[in-house]
């Protein structure tokens, strides 16, 4: 695959702080609802923006708060939980191969756009990127495709040969459905777990179409 393009999630891709999250939501949430409800609400929410997700929480609890009075106090504790997160090994190292060959990057997230640019430029991440897109943008959820064509069309790519690392595959059938990601009619797809182990990536000294592992893993951490 010569690839023109890569989107990157951020949370669990390219942040070590899908753990996080996983404490916040509960935690916040439980001052509502049982912990089981938290949890439930949290599983049923994953690929949901902040604004989708908290409004479906307040009808379905009845909860008796407003989305922008749950939306204020979740965006502050995430930047206190941003504060101790770390970066993925290597992936610092593979953000460094992609900008030295010259292929433009994009982020695609869930998260909060406050909390995306917050959190990239927490880890000095932010000179990577040519656009940033978030499910608060106007993108409900992540299973649709829409913000993964956005950001492709941002970078100028076409779909078919821009590259998709996403730590978690739910939120792509959908987009697989597009015929507009080209003759595959789904988006390639990287899911590492650690940029340390990924199998592959290019290499800028042999090209685009070339692979080769990523660099040394970086355990930078989030300075304020």
């Amino acid at each position: 695959m010569d690839i023109q393009g890569m989107i990157f999630d951020m949370d669990g891709t390219l942040l070590d702080s899908m753990g996080m999250w996983r404490t916040i939501f509960p935690d916040y949430f439980s001052r509502y609802v049982s912990p089981e409800q938290a949890e439930a609400h949290m599983a049923e929410a994953e690929t949901m923006n902040m604004d989708t997700s908290l409004a479906l929480f307040v009808k379905t609890y009845s909860v008796p708060a407003t989305v922008q009075e749950l939306k204020r106090g979740l965006i502050a504790r995430a930047k206190e939980g941003y504060a101790a997160q770390k970066l993925l090994p290597g992936a610092k190292g593979f953000l460094d191969q992609v900008a030295a060959a010259h292929i433009p990057m994009a982020i695609a997230s869930c998260t909060e756009l406050e909390l995306v640019n917050y959190a990239l430029d927490c880890f000095g991440l932010t000179g990577y990127f040519d656009a940033v897109f978030s499910a608060s943008m106007g993108y409900p959820s992540k299973s649709s495709p829409d913000i993964y064509l956005a950001a492709a069309e941002a970078l100028g790519t076409d779909p078919g040969v821009t590259l998709v690392a996403e730590d978690a595959l739910p939120p792509l059938p959908r987009a697989r459905a597009s015929r507009r990601w080209g003759s595959t009619g789904r988006p390639a797809v990287l899911a590492p777990r650690t940029w340390a182990r990924s199998a592959t990536w290019c290499s800028p000294a042999a090209g685009r179409e070339s692979l080769s592992t990523p660099c040394a893993p970086s355990h930078e951490r989030c300075a304020r």
